[in-house]
């Protein structure tokens, strides 16, 4: 998306170094809510996706905008909020008639939990 500026009349000899220009790119965040079935806190290659998990983002555009955000899994337990403004925010998982593993479990952070308690 462009942007324009507003009519600027110059006159003879006047220079005018002003007009700048900021642009960004959109941000995205989501992943995968996973079945633990040992419960280390590890995604393991046999652990499956949860389907129809509520997921809420929250948090504040860096413009100063509050955004609140709600999907669902899939039935492959992948979610995703896309479109997102550079900001700040954070992600709230929906309960389940589960137990929530324990976050930042075993060295590879793309494999563990990264939610945490609800404070």
């Amino acid at each position: 998306m462009g942007g324009m500026t507003a009519n600027e009349v110059l006159t003879s000899g006047e220079n005018n170094t002003t007009y700048d220009a900021g642009f960004y790119e959109l941000a995205s965040i989501g992943d995968y809510v996973w079945e633990d079935t040992d419960g280390d806190g590890v995604q393991d290659g046999t652990e499956a996706g949860i389907g129809g998990v509520p997921v809420t983002l929250t948090g504040t555009t860096g413009d100063g905008q509050s955004l609140t955000l709600n999907t669902t899994t899939a039935p492959d337990g992948s979610y995703l909020f896309d479109n997102l403004e550079p900001g700040t925010y954070k992600l709230t998982f929906g309960a389940l008639r589960v137990t929530r593993s324990g976050a930042d479990q075993g060295g590879n952070d793309a494999l563990d939990s990264d939610a945490g308690a609800v404070a």
